[in-house]
């Protein structure tokens, strides 16, 4: 029988009873039975074994999963996450569906090789887990100068993030390969234009890539050219020299460029200061961030950048400043969502227990402005109403046997902070029984001969 489901809406049942006596004479009732709603858990479906490539948008859902409740049809389904790692996705907060998506773009080179093979694990009411898979990235070939000379060592290098191995060299040289030049590092007898190639194994499959360089021009040797003076390039530091707190590692700050008296127009740029957070592309002049930075631990970096030009002069180095402006963050809490059982406390008893202690971290004003709510404080009351820390505990003590007592008692636990940014966990408390000794009393309380004593248990 279900209540939600019944034929006539009626939340009941009719039924007939017939008695037959042995001289087949028979008496027939009817009898009609009521359905009692009974509160039941939703139902979630949806995969529980997603994979997705790595560098996909945030955007882009892991999963979707779909919740069912015939108790209010998912009017009011609300969404949460558990497990390791939980803090690495976001879910949907409420409706009949809810999309998975990671916070940040992965990366599968960067993770560990437990993740790899296990991928991560969270709970959306069922476990999940999902693997972020390998793609295949072409590698790049830069060579030590971006204009060869007759005569001076070359050398190549090959970058990939899916950690080569085997590399094997060519060289070629207006389109023909050249013969013996096998190595990384290569000296040029003649002018034309040059080109490597690696060849090599990928570190995460049995795959054989081949990765080219761009093809770079050899000039003439220095004394073939004759012994005019040459004057190093002169850097230009970009106009944009901030970035917010926020941005992913490998977000473009800004592009240095250089100029040359002598007309050249190819130059390696150099990060001679400021390396420890930031890259610089040494063909194009981009400088971008390496690390996660913080401004409330540090608000401005200093970076030095020189230029090299064709015929190896190296000009002075020019510094600027990288301002990290400040983005608003949420506060967060340190501790999960709550699902636990707790004894009943025996009436009368003092309320002294702690159901669980939550502590918060706000990075834009220490802490000094945290707030703390419930989202109802008929059952529940907070130690702390502001500060850092604070703990849930039942205004009065519980009695599993109170008829007038939701069993389980669940609700919301906010910290906001100064500029109304806020984090919430989800607390649901289930009440358990404990065994009581029982009590007998008589009327009369004193005992009396002759007369009737009564006892109730």
């Amino acid at each position: 029988m279900d209540f939600e489901h019944d034929t006539n809406t009626d939340d009941s049942y009719e039924v007939e009873v017939t008695a037959t006596d042995p001289v087949n004479l028979t008496g027939t009732t009817t009898v009609t039975i009521r359905v009692t709603d009974v509160d039941e858990d939703p139902t979630i479906s949806g995969d529980d074994g997603p994979v997705q490539d790595e560098n996909t948008s945030t955007a882009t859902a892991v999963a979707t999963f779909t919740g069912a409740d015939d108790e209010d049809d998912n009017a009011t389904l609300t969404w949460s996450l558990t497990g390791t790692h939980r803090n690495v996705f976001d879910i949907d907060e409420t409706g009949a569906t809810a999309d998975l998506t990671f916070k940040s773009v992965q990366n599968y080179e960067a993770l560990s090789s437990s993740i790899r093979n296990s991928g991560y694990r969270v709970t959306v009411k069922m476990p999940v887990t999902v693997k972020v898979i390998n793609v295949e990235e072409p590698g790049t070939v830069t060579l030590s100068h971006p204009e060869a000379r007759v005569g001076i060592s070359i050398t190549a290098t090959l970058s990939d993030d899916d950690k080569p191995s085997g590399i094997s060299w060519s060289w070629s040289l207006s389109g023909s390969t050249i013969s013996g030049a096998t190595r990384s590092n290569y000296t040029a007898t003649a002018t034309g234009t040059l080109t490597a190639i690696a060849t090599y194994r990928d570190g995460f499959s049995a795959t054989t890539k081949t990765a080219t360089s761009s093809a770079y021009t050899v000039v003439p040797a220095v004394s073939a050219m004759g012994t005019a003076t040459n004057t190093a390039p002169t850097i230009n530091v970009p106009e944009a020299t901030s970035v917010p707190e926020t941005a992913d590692v490998g977000t473009t700050v800004g592009s240095f460029s250089a100029t040359d008296a002598d007309g050249d127009d190819t130059f390696l740029f150099n990060l001679t200061s400021g390396s420890s957070w930031f890259e610089l592309n040494r063909l194009t002049g981009v400088l971008t961030t390496k690390v996660a930075l913080n401004h409330e631990q540090r608000d401005s970096y200093p970076v030095t950048v020189s230029a090299t030009d064709s015929s190896r002069r190296t000009g002075s180095g020019r510094s600027v400043t990288i301002s990290v402006t400040n983005v608003e963050e949420d506060p967060v809490i340190a501790e999960g969502d709550a699902i636990l059982d707790y004894p009943e406390i025996k009436s009368g008893s003092p309320n002294t227990d702690v159901v669980f202690t939550y502590t918060a971290t706000d990075d834009e004003d220490n802490n000094a402005n945290l707030r703390w709510s419930l989202s109802s404080d008929a059952v529940f009351e907070l130690s702390n109403a502001t500060g850092a820390n604070t703990t849930l505990s039942f205004k009065s003590a519980p009695d599993f046997e109170d008829d007038e007592f939701s069993n389980p008692a669940t609700v919301r636990i906010t910290v906001t902070d100064s500029a109304s940014s806020a984090d919430w966990r989800q607390a649901s408390v289930n009440v358990t029984n404990v065994d009581e000794p029982g009590k007998v009393t008589g009327l009369p309380a004193q005992p009396t001969e002759g007369v009737l004593m009564t006892v109730m248990l």
